[in-house]
């Protein structure tokens, strides 16, 4: 069975749109909280893909500190880890 890029499949005024859920309470030296992209799995852990390279819509991530965002992958360049800055601030859900 291979697995999906998708964990959720959103309903948005009639749109449907893959989205992948990622957590984190990985925070870096400067107090930001760092998510990590790639998808891990088997006995051995191995990383097999990561954000960048699925075919997903969005990315929803939940914080810690239960802050939430909701990021399209087309504003995603990296391909290990995504740090939450001022840059995706504007993705913060409400």
């Amino acid at each position: 069975m291979i697995p999906q890029d998708y964990d959720l499949i959103v309903d948005k005024k009639g749109i449907l749109s893959k989205v992948q859920v990622k957590s984190s309470g990985c925070k870096t030296k400067s107090g930001n909280y760092q998510v990590a992209l790639k998808s891990c799995g088997g006995t051995k852990g191995k990383s097999y893909k990561t954000v960048i390279e699925t075919d997903i819509d969005e990315l929803f991530i939940l914080t810690e500190d239960i802050k939430m965002y909701i990021i399209p992958i087309c504003e995603i360049n990296n391909k290990s880890t995504l740090t939450i800055c001022n840059k995706y601030e504007r993705y913060k859900v409400n």
